[in-house]
């Protein structure tokens, strides 16, 4: 349909790109666009009371501040499983800007490494430390037997995401 466009590229690879008042029908139109660097952030992840590399945990990056002047182009992100016997992660992170990475793992507190600038990008320890249990009592009787099964199994499903998993045990609520 001829008239006056606006033009707009824009995708998790590439720096975002518009075009105002462009004629169509057009011939001979170029764009030239320019794709995200990609870096890769790496570390090791341990136990913060041994010092010993943990194996097996899941990673994601969140991009904290862009140099390229625009806006942040990347959020939080996907988990990433990693298995690596000397705690060793490598994430591929696209553009330059400060990032840093989240590590959960099971039996251990979810925790956020340190910022890494990519101009540097030093390798980063993310220390985890040892979960907790939460205890959380509640009187069975005064709290319906779907209400607990509910709880279970909200609980339970979590447990492939390496959230805490618990156990009823004594009319007590036990979180790990």
């Amino acid at each position: 349909m001829p008239g006056k466009y606006k033009l707009r590229f824009s995708s998790p690879y590439i720096k975002e790109k518009t075009f105002e008042n462009i004629e169509a029908p057009a011939e001979g139109l170029q764009v030239e666009l320019e794709a995200f660097e990609k870096f890769v952030l790496g570390g090791t992840v341990v136990n913060s009371r041994t010092g010993e590399p943990i194996q097996l945990f899941r990673a994601r990056i969140k991009q904290v501040q862009s140099f390229s002047g625009g806006p942040i182009s990347q959020p939080a992100g996907h988990w990433q499983d990693i298995n690596n016997a000397e705690g060793k992660f490598n994430i591929e992170a696209l553009g330059a800007g400060v990032y840093q990475v989240q590590i959960v793992a099971e039996g251990f507190a979810w925790a956020w490494s340190q910022e890494i600038d990519t101009s540097r990008n030093a390798g980063v320890v993310v220390k985890l430390v040892t979960g907790g249990s939460i205890k959380a009592a509640s009187s069975m009787r005064k709290a319906s037997r779907s209400t607990a099964s509910k709880l279970y199994l909200c609980l339970k499903r979590q447990k492939r995401h390496l959230i805490p998993t618990c156990q009823f045990r004594n009319r007590t609520w036990l979180l790990r």
